[in-house]
């Protein structure tokens, strides 16, 4: 489990409603198993309907961000604008960090947020606990 408080679970929203009909991107820092953080990243893809991707020296000069703060890199969030809140095939491909929690909002059939594992290319889900 993974506990996400409120005000970040409302700024994803957000952040995937801005970014629309374009996938929204970015990190989330936590410390001691709670998200503490949201860093939205813009989506560099060529097809940013369809997939995400970060520019790698964004990635990484926000991770270095992170440990400055005291965060540990928890969390990749990405939006599906035209589907469900589970990982698509590239998604699962393009899994490269085993110790993050990928974070999908989709938008169909209703906005929800999903949180998985993805190591090896094996999916599994994690229970999000949204706190105050």
């Amino acid at each position: 489990m993974v506990k996400l408080p409120l005000a970040l679970h409302q700024a994803l929203k957000i952040a995937a409603l801005r970014a629309y009909p374009h996938e929204a991107c970015g990190l989330l820092g936590g410390r001691a198993g709670l998200l503490v953080s949201w860093y939205p990243l813009s989506n560099v893809a060529p097809q940013p309907r369809r997939i995400y991707s970060i520019a790698p020296p964004d990635l990484f000069r926000t991770m270095k961000h992170m440990r400055r703060r005291g965060e540990t890199e928890m969390g990749i969030f990405h939006s599906h604008p035209t589907s469900a809140a589970i990982p698509s095939p590239t998604d699962i491909a393009f899994a490269f960090y085993p110790e993050a929690i990928y974070f999908i909002l989709g938008f169909s059939p209703t906005t929800h947020l999903r949180a998985y594992s993805i190591v090896h290319q094996h999916v599994q889900p994690i229970e999000i606990c949204v706190v105050e």
